[in-house]
């Protein structure tokens, strides 16, 4: 989308647009190790809103995102996982219900 555009011309749905409560959801994010990366934006902008967040990445870095999370007055898990395994995508999609 074009900046200026309005989703409505476009067809396209702009993140900004979204409104409501996420009080009542859960929100698996992947990637979310870096603390400049688009995951971690994702979480931070989805706990923000209410969603309880649980932040996955390959690394111990992501307990690291989880502090901060927590920090702002987001609930959050994180969990190490690789996501090329399929055993530990069940475990971990099992952990979040």
């Amino acid at each position: 989308m074009i900046p200026g555009d309005r989703p409505e011309q476009t067809g396209a749905v702009s993140f900004a647009a979204v409104t409501g409560e996420l009080d009542s959801q859960v929100a698996l994010i992947t990637g979310a190790g870096s603390a400049t990366g688009i995951g971690f934006a994702v979480a931070r902008c989805l706990g923000a809103r209410g969603a309880r967040v649980i932040v996955v990445a390959t690394t111990e870095r992501i307990l690291d995102r989880v502090a901060t999370l927590t920090d702002s007055g987001v609930v959050a898990r994180g969990a190490v996982a690789d996501l090329t395994d399929e055993a530990q995508v069940a475990a971990l999609v099992a952990g979040g219900r």
